[in-house]
């Protein structure tokens, strides 16, 4: 009875803890952040370039996430509506006015717009997907918000609030190490050799090759080391403020060298939501003049009941398990998931090398038991695909069954029977010579692919011991 009374008690602390309330200033500032950085990929599609236009009003085909077939494209006067509707929500988000409604309206425009096509996959855009939902349910307008002023908020949120985006940073960092553990192409300072040697003739510093190596140890261990460890850095009060260096240290280089868009800064914002809440908010309110006022007699700090707890938790618990386990499902695939890709969706697999593919089709007509080839210009894949599309179809072989049977469908509307289609489709890892990541000599339009498990259609590189366990 005695052990049963310490662990009811253990938890009730715990639910507490979690449910105590804190100053929202970290989460309010992350929230402006956020805004920013939606403003800027929403921006980036119909303000300062035509990406949305490139993206997603060019391409006749767009490649489906598993599960997710459904997902179409909106006709392109709706599709720059909603892109330009995504730049509005970004703002009202940023200042925190009518924030709950816009942080739900954002994170459905922001989610769809990210299902539309597999080939634009990055991890950082699913990491936002995920800040995009935490946002739907955490009160990051209780601190530097018109709504915190319009409605006399209190200012204070729960700590799971927080905690919610601390754990989803250390996941990002931490499995990023561990994926970088599991390549052995980074540990051989090949892939991190084809990286700067990439952004090196991006800027035209060829005549500086003699840099690439010692450069490229520097972004390979260096980098390693980092992802290990920063997560534990920033938690720990006492490395705090060595980890901001660190942070500074790690993420401006990757901006300027690597050209991975907004990330990098998303990344050196997250520090704020590090500081300890009660630290920040002294800083803020003596040191910078903004002193709090009291709060009136109507202002009421949200609470929730017990039974509302529970969910809480029930829900935080799926989550942070499915947060720490799916990831490895590649673990238990045949093969390596850097040259089949297969489980690498949702993973944090980020900077494992890079690619080069060519892709070839041919579109064969079987005619009383013989082949031939359709000669047509109107079946080329680069009338329905961008650039893009078609570079990520050899990185991601499992995509190559979609396109293929779309192209037999389109043979079959210009009136061609039996149609079967054929692709030379070679990538090169890191430098190495191309091959062949699909047989040749099969119909690539009756290929079935698994969503679960290793697809035995996909080639095995004859360089095992660089890709596979």
């Amino acid at each position: 009875m005695e052990v049963k009374a310490v662990t009811t008690k253990e938890k009730i602390n715990l639910r507490e803890h979690l449910f105590e309330q804190i100053p929202a200033s970290s989460l309010g500032l992350f929230r402006i952040a956020w805004g920013l950085v939606m403003f800027y990929f929403f921006g980036r599609l119909c303000l300062w370039t035509e990406m949305g236009r490139v993206k997603y009003v060019e391409p006749i085909f767009h490649f489906k996430y598993p599960g997710f077939e459904w997902v179409e494209v909106l006709p392109p006067g709706m599709m720059y509506a909603l892109i330009y509707l995504g730049v509005i929500l970004s703002i009202l988000v940023g200042l925190g006015l009518f924030y709950r409604f816009a942080s739900i309206a954002l994170a459905v425009v922001y989610i769809y717009t990210f299902l539309l096509d597999v080939t634009y996959w990055n991890n950082h855009y699913y990491a936002y997907g995920l800040f995009a939902l935490f946002f739907t349910v955490v009160d990051a307008h209780q601190a530097f918000s018109i709504d915190k002023w319009r409605l006399n908020l209190a200012g204070m949120i729960p700590k799971w609030q927080l905690y919610l985006f601390r754990f989803q940073f250390f996941v990002i960092y931490f499995y990023g190490g561990l994926s970088k553990l599991q390549n052995k192409d980074w540990l051989d300072n090949v892939s991190g050799y084809a990286l700067v040697e990439n952004s090196f003739f991006r800027r035209g510093w060829a005549t500086q090759h003699h840099l690439i190596y010692p450069f490229s140890l520097v972004i390979t261990w260096g980098g390693l080391v980092f992802d290990l460890l920063i997560g534990w850095l920033l938690l720990w009060r006492r490395t705090l403020w060595l980890s901001l260096f660190l942070v500074i240290g790690f993420n401006v280089p990757n901006a300027i060298f690597l050209t991975i868009g907004s990330f990098p800064y998303t990344m050196l914002a997250s520090f704020i939501l590090f500081v300890p809440p009660f630290a920040l908010d002294a800083f803020l309110n003596k040191r910078l003049g903004l002193q709090k006022k009291g709060v009136k007699a109507n202002t009421t700090i949200r609470k929730t009941y017990k039974i509302t707890q529970r969910l809480i938790l029930l829900g935080l618990t799926m989550f942070v398990c499915f947060q720490l386990l799916f990831p490895f499902r590649s673990l238990f695939y045949d093969g390596s998931v850097f040259w089949t890709k297969e489980g690498k969706l949702c993973s944090w697999h980020m900077m494992s090398g890079s690619s080069y593919v060519s892709v070839d089709f041919d579109v064969v007509e079987v005619q009383k038991g013989t082949n031939l080839e359709i000669s047509s210009s109107d079946l080329d894949p680069k009338n329905f695909l961008s650039n893009k599309q078609i570079q990520t179809l050899g990185k991601w072989p499992f995509l190559i069954p979609q396109f293929a049977r779309f192209l037999k469908k389109e043979a079959e509307y210009a009136g061609f029977e039996n149609v079967k289609i054929y692709g030379r489709i070679l990538v090169s890892r890191n430098k190495r010579p191309l091959i062949h990541i699909v047989p040749p000599d099969i119909d690539l339009a009756s290929l079935k692919m698994k969503k679960i498990g290793h697809n035995e259609w996909i080639l095995r590189y004859p360089d095992e011991d660089g890709f596979f366990k």
